[in-house]
């Protein structure tokens, strides 16, 4: 356990307004785990926020990053080799994470828990732990369709428990595509 958790939708001192919808922005800065070329990142920024830290493994990945995202700090790196204070990888109201989705895609060979990547769900958990009493208040999640029914959903209830047993829990915005865990208070 990770000690008391914030409330949720706890407003910051200060919020943003959105430029172009007129809405507060509740939370205002972003970290992206599996980043990727940046998509998440991409739409965050395109609603004001801030994007603070990307880690992706893929080299060419981040060049694409860092070319879409000059001010953002880019880590080079497994997610496994980083933690909280370390590579310029600093405190976020909002963590984004394209979780590698290929061993539960419908579209690949499904291989699940079988699949070496499919490890990368637990070491964003184990990269969360190291912000302790810092941690985000939000975990957006990439889903591909295959993911929540893996192993009869069994894999995720797996999944749900480990993220409450760290402080967070699913709320019911899930969608297609993503699915998202908020701070719990203990």
């Amino acid at each position: 356990m990770l000690g008391p958790a914030s409330k949720p939708f706890d407003q910051p001192e200060s919020c943003t307004l959105n430029k172009r919808s007129g809405v507060k922005n509740h939370y205002q800065k972003v970290g992206c785990c599996f980043s990727g070329i940046g998509g998440f990142a991409k739409g965050f920024q395109n609603q004001d926020f801030q994007i603070l830290w990307a880690i992706e493994k893929d080299k060419n990945a981040t060049l694409v990053f860092k070319e879409n995202f000059p001010t953002t700090n880019i880590v080079n790196k497994e997610i496994s080799k980083c933690a909280f204070g370390e590579d310029g990888i600093s405190s976020v109201d909002v963590i984004t994470a394209g979780i590698p989705c290929q061993p539960f895609s419908i579209a690949g060979e499904a291989r699940g828990s079988a699949d070496i990547r499919s490890q990368g769900i637990f070491e964003l958990l184990d990269f969360i732990a190291t912000f302790r009493s810092a941690k985000p208040k939000v975990i957006l999640c990439e889903n591909v369709k295959g993911f929540l029914n893996y192993e009869n959903g069994k894999f995720f209830n797996k999944i749900k428990s480990l993220f409450f047993e760290n402080g967070y829990i699913l709320t019911n915005r899930c969608s297609g595509f993503v699915f998202l865990f908020m701070v719990i208070h203990f």
